[in-house]
């Protein structure tokens, strides 16, 4: 409702002045000497009236008033005195005072801004029902001040000392007839509410799906840090985090609380900066900052794995999007050191520092280049610089608005694409455990009736069902149908709610401007500042592969179609869904393979043992369980790391390694929790030591209590992912900024994960792991060495793919101009049909939905086969070593462990790795390890200079090179993307000449989805 009273700002109150104060009256009649049982005698001034002048009340009428309060008042004190004995006489006389001390209270005493305890009642102060015009000026004022300030009027409001003297109507006027004021009088109302039922809805916020309380050790519900001020996710005095206590008010209040305080370090490290007796400015400068990032990092590490493995409701979503912008807002500060540049330069150019100290500090100063350090200084005295600083910090904040959506988009459409099917048929072919997968998804999705048997089954596209269902199901629509929703993820015709078409356009615009301003051509440049690799080195590298697998490539497709010709009797079509379906069938015909046949052999605790010996093995460390600790699941395990030799504690992880639908994020990845750390370690424990969390996607175990069994393919990412651990795990570097993988080179993170990986498909490590889950047989000789030979059967077509992905994204940020003519999957087609063996379908928009939100991916997606070239070269010190040597491995292992683990991103990529080969690395090995080249050429030698030896070179074919010939080769290899070798076989279309026109000397379009069906 309006207000009724007229605003203190309206001309009209201004021009009106304020009526002159009327003189105190007398008391009526009827009030005299009346006793007023409920009038107490304390009475207390009121601030807020006294300091604005509410009484209304002159000192002149005060003064009028003194001869006739005088009297009364000396009177009344002589009577209470009396009144102080405990007699009939001295009651009668403390009436007689209260009635002389009622007129006073009801005039004077009134206007004049007191009141009794009791003020609320105006009626029973004072005069009865009577008002006099100073009261109503005072009404007047009271409402104006509550006009310009609701929110000190509430608070007055709820306090019964410092209430004005109102008159009933009044009082419902300012306190309930205005909007602010009930809107605030109902959100505190709904703090009140929400704090009596906290110890009721708490597990509502947080993992949902649990029914039954934890109960403490008298029975009762345990109720974690409700109290004010007390944060699980603030408490870093344990080893471990509490996971399972973490609740989204804790991280809402807990990240901005760590990240406030953390940057309050680091801008009072940034004012130290400006000092120039500066005793040791290692300690004094990078050690707080330190201290700083990592505790930051650490409670967000910890809100991760709590929205990924524990708690997947929407609010810990929420939680952790919030936590990801105040991560943000702390890297913005922390890279804001423009003032210790100068500090930084003589950590560079002092010869006593030590390469782990100089990586730190130019990794450092590299964020902060990246980051806008340079735009930043130059707004005092460089021109149009304020305009790059405030273009640079939009395209950024925007960058990372468009982030959110992207994932969202992704996230939502893979679960809109999800879909039910209920006709047996359709699975024709799917394996058992993916058809329990699949009914398991349903029951989760609203049909409690579904069954492994009957069905219903809901199909969900992640990697856990999509790979066996392209490579099992026999009917081809089908296969059609999940291959092309999972390759059109948030994409729905470039328009929709959740496309991402718009955003992908965007995020190279952005970040070619991004680029540009900080004086980067292109964005491609941009991102291997910090790579192992050069721009060059790469195109070289993406080239040779394409040229050495295409021609391999086109012959696995035409034995794929003759052997579909010959199982299904007419010609047949070999598309990109049947490329797997094929080639698995092939398998099982030429060596006799069949998954349900080898899945039983491989139990995953029998697997889990034989990776802890060959870790043992390889790098002499010791992994024994742990009990004791709180997980969140009654699957996950603890485990601690010990030295063989020493046995000194090298680290620990969690290993949640079973699939839980509805409750934990898909795949294989490891997560840290913290590194390995002197300046956070503990003086009389040493440093603090690393520990991970291993996480897996491996069917859980059965009802009747049979163990899980897993996939070849599973077991080979089960080893992949424990090979990313030890980077952490088994690393000592002493500075905590370059620890692990941190500061460590994205191209080179890679090479002990597939290390690791190839390991597992070695026959004796196959021959360990594999034991029947029900007869606990091993598994025939003969099928050992035909699965470990299936490792590179067919690999052309699939090294061809990955490829082709690494240098539509290479290219698209080196090469494509958002502001040109050709669209952004035009130009993915056109050079997707230079790597196919198989012709692109235009139809797929698999751009969309991959992580191009992660800049580190989308400039470096060559990086995941760059570090496994650098794995296959390193596998071969092993294989001279002997394989089946125990003693020869451990010393080439720790020999791994000390040169390139330990000094974890410490260490420059090259030196490390000339340490333990003796020389550059070689690309050689990559074509033998996906079986592109044969055995011919023998391993790499070192002799004393640390070249390749004159035999070796001799032995190489003609475009193998090392790794220090590749910027040579790509300046005479500009036209790597033409076509060598076996020219295509094209069914029913015209010739092609060399340039790629035909007859009539029209070009070829590479995205029309027309023969010729192999080009």
């Amino acid at each position: 409702p309006a207000p009724q009273f007229q605003l203190a700002s309206s001309p009209a109150m201004r021009r009106t002045p304020p009526p002159p104060p009327t003189p105190l009256h007398e008391p009526s009649a009827a009030t005299v000497g009346r006793p007023r049982p409920r009038l107490r005698p304390r009475l207390r001034r009121c601030p807020e009236r006294a300091a604005t002048g509410a009484a209304g009340a002159s000192q002149a009428s005060w003064a009028a008033a003194l001869p006739r309060v005088v009297g009364p008042v000396a009177l009344a004190a002589v009577l209470l005195a009396v009144g102080c004995c405990r007699s009939e006489t001295g009651c009668t006389a403390a009436r007689v005072a209260f009635s002389l001390l009622s007129p006073l209270a009801g005039a004077g005493t009134r206007d004049a801004g007191w009141r009794g305890t009791r003020g609320r009642d105006a009626s029973r102060v004072g005069v009865r029902g009577q008002t006099s015009n100073a009261m109503q000026d005072a009404v007047r004022k009271q409402k104006k001040e509550m006009a310009k300030s609701p929110k000190k009027w509430y608070r007055a409001a709820q306090d019964p000392i410092t209430v004005p003297v109102l008159t009933e109507k009044v009082q419902d006027d300012m306190f309930y007839g205005s909007q602010a004021i009930r809107g605030m009088m109902r959100e505190q109302a709904v703090k009140r509410q929400r704090y009596q039922q906290a110890t009721a809805v708490w597990r509502k916020e947080g993992i949902y799906w649990k029914a039954d309380p934890i109960l403490d050790e008298n029975g009762k519900e345990k109720i974690f840090n409700l109290g004010h001020g007390a944060n699980v996710l603030t408490d870093q005095n344990t080893e471990f985090p509490p996971y399972t206590q973490v609740r989204t008010e804790h991280i809402f209040r807990g990240i901005k609380n760590i990240a406030t305080t953390s940057g309050m370090e680091v801008m009072n490290v940034r004012r130290d900066h400006l000092k120039d007796d500066i005793q040791n400015e290692w300690a004094e400068i990078m050690v707080p900052l330190e201290l700083s990032r990592d505790k930051v990092d650490r409670t967000f590490d910890v809100i991760k794995v709590v929205s990924e493995q524990i708690d997947p409701s929407p609010s810990m979503k929420q939680a952790y999007e919030f936590a990801v912008e105040v991560r943000r807002q702390f890297e913005k500060v922390v890279t804001r050191q423009e003032t210790a540049i100068k500090h930084f330069n003589e950590f560079l150019t002092d010869p006593d520092t030590t390469e782990a100290r100089r990586r730190a500090v130019g990794h450092l100063m590299l964020q902060m280049k990246n980051d806008g350090v340079g735009l930043y200084e130059g707004i005092v005295w460089k021109e149009n610089e304020e305009k790059n600083w405030r273009a640079f910090m939009a395209s950024r904040a925007e960058i990372f608005n468009l982030t959110k959506g992207w994932q969202t988009n992704i996230r939502d459409d893979l679960a809109a694409k999800a879909f039910l099917v209920k006709d047996r048929k359709e699975l024709a072919g799917v394996p058992q455990y993916v058809l329990e997968d699949a009914a398991l998804v349903a029951r989760l999705s609203g049909y409690p009736r579904a069954t492994t048997e009957a069905g219903p089954w809901k199909v969900h596209f992640d990697d856990a069902m999509m790979e066996p269902m392209l490579k099992h199901a026999t009917d081809r629509t089908f296969r059609e149908y999940i291959y092309g929703n999972r390759k059109r993820v948030a994409f729905l015709g470039g328009i929709g709610p959740r496309d991402n078409t718009e955003i992908l356009v965007k995020f190279f615009k952005l970040r070619i401007k991004k680029a540009n301003i900080l004086k980067y051509p292109t964005f491609a440049d941009m991102a291997f500042v910090d790579k192992m690799a050069t721009k060059k080195q790469v195109y070289a590298f993406l080239g040779r592969l394409r040229r050495e697998s295409l021609p391999l490539a086109r012959k696995e497709v035409q034995e794929l179609r003759a052997f579909a010709r010959e199982r299904s009797g007419e010609e047949a079509t070999i598309d990109h869904f049947d490329a797997a379906f094929w080639r698995e069938r092939l398998l099982e015909d030429r060596f006799g393979l069949r998954e349900d046949y080898i899945r039983p052999f491989f139990q995953f605790p029998v697997v889990l043992e034989a990776l802890f010996a060959l870790v043992h093995k390889l790098f002499g460390v010791d992994i024994k369980p742990e009990i004791g600790h709180e997980v969140w699941d009654e699957h996950v395990q603890t485990f601690r790391v010990r030295d063989s030799e020493t046995g000194a504690m090298l680290g620990a992880f969690f290993l949640d390694a079973y699939r839980r639908r509805g409750k934990k994020k898909q795949g294989f990845w490891v997560q840290r929790i913290y590194d390995y750390s002197v300046a956070l370690g503990v003086p009389r424990e040493g440093p603090r030591l690393p520990a991970v969390h291993v996480v897996g996607d491996v069917q859980p175990p059965g009802a009747d209590g049979k163990p899980a069994v897993m996939s070849m393919e599973q077991v080979a990412k089960l080893f992949h992912t424990f090979g990313g651990a030890l980077r952490n795990l088994l690393c000592n570097q002493e500075e905590g900024l370059v620890s692990g993988t941190k500061g460590m080179e994205p191209d080179f993170q890679p090479l002990t994960p597939h290390l690791l990986e190839r390991f597992a498909w070695d026959e004796h490590t196959i021959r360990s792991m594999s034991r029947h889950v029900q007869t606990g047989e091993v598994l025939p000789e003969a099928a050992i060495q035909t699965l470990a030979a299936s490792r590179t059967f067919h690999g052309a077509l699939r090294a061809l793919r990955r490829t082709m992905n690494a240098q539509v994204l290479l290219d698209l940020h080196e090469q494509w101009d958002p502001e040109g003519s050709v669209n952004i999957y035009d130009f993915s087609k056109m050079i997707e049909a230079e790597f196919s063996a198989i012709l692109p379908r235009v139809e797929d928009h698999e751009l969309c939905g991959l992580a191009l939100h992660d800049e580190e991916f989308a400039g470096g997606a060559y990086a995941d086969l760059w570090g496994e070239a650098l794995a296959a070269d390193v596998f071969t010190e092993f294989e001279a070593a002997g394989l089946d040597n125990d003693t020869a491995l451990r010393e080439v292992g720790l020999h791994y462990r000390e040169a390139v683990l330990a000094p974890g991103g410490g260490r420059a990529p090259m030196n490390s790795l000339r340490d333990f080969l003796g020389r550059a690395p070689a690309f050689l090995p990559m074509m033998k390890h996906l079986g592109l080249a044969d055995d011919k050429a023998a391993a790499p030698a070192a002799d004393g200079d640390g070249e390749s030896s004159a035999a070796y070179a001799s032995a190489m074919p003609e475009g193998a090179i090392d790794y220090e010939q590749y910027q040579d080769v790509y300046e005479d290899d500009e036209d790597y993307i033409m076509y060598e070798g076996e020219e295509p076989e094209y069914d029913d279309a015209e010739e092609k000449d060399e340039e790629g026109f035909d007859e009539d000397n029209e070009p070829w379009n590479p995205t029309a989805r027309q023969p010729p069906p192999d080009a």
